[in-house]
């Protein structure tokens, strides 16, 4: 096992960096997986939700039920 750092990065709103979680090979199978099903974020919700130029991130949620590789 490796050892695991905590840092506080801010205390209002409480935001934490965890050093060494994943390992390099972790972390690239995950990309491996995200990769082509990675969509642009969206504003708002239901019917009027929509991609926007203001919000430019992309993600993709990864199911346990759907690939059990990645939470071994």
């Amino acid at each position: 096992m490796y050892e695991q750092r905590l840092t506080v990065i801010n205390k209002k709103p409480l935001i934490f960096y965890i050093d060494n979680v994943l390992t390099k090979e972790e972390c690239e199978l995950i990309i491996k997986k995200s990769r082509e099903h990675m969509k642009r974020a969206i504003v708002g919700s239901g019917p009027e939700a929509k991609v926007s130029s203001i919000r430019t991130g992309s993600s993709h949620f990864l199911y346990y039920l759907e690939d059990e590789e990645v939470f071994q």
